[in-house]
């Protein structure tokens, strides 16, 4: 994954002279084109990649974003790439995919995580969702006593 960061930071570094930090954010989606030669609907996976270079006071010195559609560069962003090959970054990235896959995927997973928790404190607030379990709201719980579990049920009785 460092090798892909630093091969796309080449791209960039001459746009924010005097750069320091980088951050990184990676966001995928889907679209759905139709296929003109074969009538047929095709699932395009994108990854986009956002980078931001700041300076060592923090300004935020130039951003740049560049959108991988299944694995492969479109041809007008590959156009505008100056500094780099982008069949090399397409194979970067391609190295790179899974840990990029497993951040996009703990990112959502907290997302998921808080909108749960949200979800979970409004239930409890509005009484949908009651701190109280269902089967101790009212209603008869029978114990059994314990003398009479030492009894034998059909037992007999003799008199002498």
């Amino acid at each position: 994954m460092n090798a892909f960061k630093d091969y796309l930071i080449t791209e960039y570094k001459d746009k924010a002279q005097g750069f320091v930090a980088t951050e990184f954010k990676f966001t995928h989606s889907t679209n759905i084109k139709l296929d003109k030669t074969s009538n047929k609907h095709l699932k395009i996976d994108i990854i986009k990649v956002t980078l931001k270079l700041f300076d060592k006071d923090l300004n935020q010195l130039h951003t740049a974003s560049i959108s991988f559609e299944n694995n492969v560069i479109p041809k007008n962003k590959a156009k505008q790439l100056i500094n780099i090959s982008p069949k090399e970054l397409e194979n970067k990235f391609g190295f790179a995919k899974h840990e990029i896959c497993n951040e996009i995927y703990k990112e959502l997973k907290e997302k998921l995580d808080e909108i749960q928790l949200k979800l979970d404190n409004l239930s409890q607030y509005s009484g949908i969702k009651s701190i109280i379990p269902n089967e101790f709201k009212g209603e008869i719980i029978n114990v059994l006593d314990t003398q009479e579990e030492q009894k034998p049920k059909n037992s007999q009785k003799f008199e002498m």
